[in-house]
């Protein structure tokens, strides 16, 4: 039978050091990217952006509560009840916060 020879040590050492380098150098990629990803928000260049898909998200979620109160006379009990909504329409929906009054007549959103 073919025995495959035993790695000696050195190789073992290098391969355990080269698995040590390349673990190492992605640790110190993912929290530079971290640290520039904050750096980034922090320094409010976003802010515009932001403000623009906050106000575009409430807007297409009342619309959407809207368009569901003319179908069925109600306003829904929460946003998973709405129908006949985009994939796109989903984003807009999972950011913001839907509360109706207690007789469904009015609510309240929050982005």
């Amino acid at each position: 039978m073919d025995e495959m020879p035993a790695q000696n040590p050195p190789a073992k050492r290098r391969n355990f050091l080269i698995v040590a380098i390349v673990g190492l150098a992605f640790i110190v990629c993912a929290v530079g990217a971290i640290s520039l990803i904050h750096q980034i928000v922090a320094s409010g260049i976003t802010k515009g952006p932001d403000n623009i898909f906050g106000d575009q998200n409430l807007k297409t979620a009342v619309a959407l509560i809207e368009l569901h109160k003319v179908r069925y006379g109600k306003y829904p009990d929460s946003l998973q009840d709405l129908r006949f909504i985009g994939q796109w329409d989903q984003i807009a929906l999972n950011s913001v916060s839907y509360y109706p009054n207690e007789n469904h007549s009015a609510y309240y959103i929050e982005v």
